[in-house]
């Protein structure tokens, strides 16, 4: 019985398992030059009380010119980083 929830439980994990050591070199790395437009826009709606609501608008269109990409995923985890340790 122990064995086999270790056996469910060990391929739950294995694919974040191989995504952190696939990942892991990069942590030592910098921001690119467009992840500050997401920083910047999100100390922007942080100063202005509305990073929730300004976050969820950015969601579902993507960020403005002069990056004017969608990535969903990336203003999630910056939002999350941003709220829990600021800029």
């Amino acid at each position: 019985m122990l064995a086999g929830r270790l056996a469910r439980l060990a391929l739950i994990a294995a694919p974040f398992v191989v995504c952190a050591a696939f990942y892991l070199p990069t942590l030592s790395g910098a921001f690119l030059s467009d992840d500050y437009a997401v920083l910047a826009a999100l100390s922007d709606w942080s100063r202005d009380r509305h990073l929730v609501s300004g976050l969820l608008a950015k969601f579902v269109s993507g960020l403005d010119s002069p990056s004017n990409y969608y990535r969903p995923l990336t203003f999630v985890s910056f939002a999350a980083n941003f709220a829990i340790g600021g800029a």
